[in-house]
């Protein structure tokens, strides 16, 4: 969730690129945490990325 915070938006979070920035482990793994996240409705996908709904729980997590 942070590391899309920190991003505002993510094209490809089960990317080696995005992955290995942020030390995330397995493309799975993530990809199942993203899903969990878009079901809880913290994270959307629009425009062809994923960025989080709420603009207060981005900015505290980017300045956790």
């Amino acid at each position: 969730l942070r590391a899309i915070a920190i991003n505002r938006s993510v094209v490809n979070p089960t990317g080696n690129e995005f992955i290995s920035s942020f030390d995330l482990g397995a493309a799975s793994s993530v990809a199942q945490t993203v899903k969990s996240l878009e079901d809880k409705e913290l994270v959307t996908f629009s425009n062809k990325a994923y960025s989080l709904n709420d603009q207060f729980l981005a900015q505290w997590l980017i300045r956790k």
